[in-house]
């Protein structure tokens, strides 16, 4: 699972740290500037590509277990000295704040959750603008955004899910985002 962990400079010790998880389409590299910000509360900070992102696009295409790939880099900082995970957060935008909230629903050591962009499910597929009906259909690994329909609106889908989260979860949404309707706040 390629990925980057930055720790706070000056930083001694254990310090706490947060998942940086990005939305459709994206790349490890693109959470820069929200690492940066984190880097300056004094967290460590590791972001990485999931299943349908950046280089984990060739290995795994967009699939129901990235809590999977989460629970295995939390594996990983817990072996890393700069690291507490006793105070470790996930944060994620757009998409990433659906996986943010599966994987803390999967995944007890985590202590905080932020969905920045709620994305509960996609069962406003049908109704989505392009190009983002066709980013998520090629994620996912296929040509033809309605033949990727049945496999999305099962696999992007919290219910019976969201229910487990035992984190305190920090749920941000634009009223008029034109991506992800409000409704999925709800």
């Amino acid at each position: 699972i390629p990925g980057y962990l930055r720790v706070p400079r000056g930083a001694t010790g254990r310090s706490p740290v947060v998942l940086v998880l990005g939305g459709l389409e994206s790349t490890k590299e693109e959470s820069y500037r929200f690492e940066n910000l984190c880097l300056q509360r004094g967290l460590v900070t590791c972001a990485f590509d999931g299943p349908g992102q950046g280089e984990m696009y060739f290995q795994a295409k967009l699939r129901p277990d990235f809590p999977r790939f989460a629970s295995a880099v939390v594996d990983w900082l817990a072996k890393r000295p700069e690291v507490d995970v006793a105070r470790l957060g996930v944060l994620g935008r757009s998409l990433g704040g659906f996986y943010a909230v599966q994987s803390a629903a999967h995944e007890p050591r985590f202590r905080a959750c932020v969905a920045w962009g709620v994305l509960f499910d996609l069962s406003y597929y049908d109704d989505m603008h392009e190009p983002t009906r066709g980013g998520f259909a090629y994620v996912a690994g296929y040509d033809d955004p309605a033949k990727a329909a049945p496999y999305l609106k099962q696999t992007v889908n919290l219910a019976g899910q969201a229910e487990r989260v035992r984190c305190p979860v920090y749920a941000l949404h634009g009223g008029q985002d034109d991506l992800i309707p409000p409704a999925q706040v709800d």
